[in-house]
């Protein structure tokens, strides 16, 4: 287990009650791995991830906090076996 996932799975452990701390995680994690995306004009983010429980840790917060709900697609890169998990909201606001 690499450093990363160490660190990420700590902090799915955790039950974060207050939403200020709920937007405090996702902000890193979408900073972390995420992405601006322009889809049939819509603009949003993707953020991609190796682990599903991280994938959906975050839906559920952006689902619960902001009322969105992601899509989450499961693909494997050519350079990488792990399978990996895509996250994507795009929306016209």
């Amino acid at each position: 287990m690499t450093f990363t996932e160490k660190v990420k799975s700590e902090i799915l452990k955790k039950q974060f009650n207050n939403p200020c701390c709920r937007l405090a995680t996702l902000s890193a994690f979408v900073r972390g791995s995420g992405t601006i995306a322009i889809k049939n004009g819509k603009i949003g983010f993707e953020i991609t991830t190796e682990n599903k429980d991280s994938a959906e840790y975050f839906s559920n917060i952006l689902e619960h906090d902001f009322g969105q709900n992601l899509e989450i697609d499961n693909f494997k890169d050519k350079f990488n076996s792990k399978p990996k998990y895509l996250l994507s909201l795009c929306n016209n606001e």
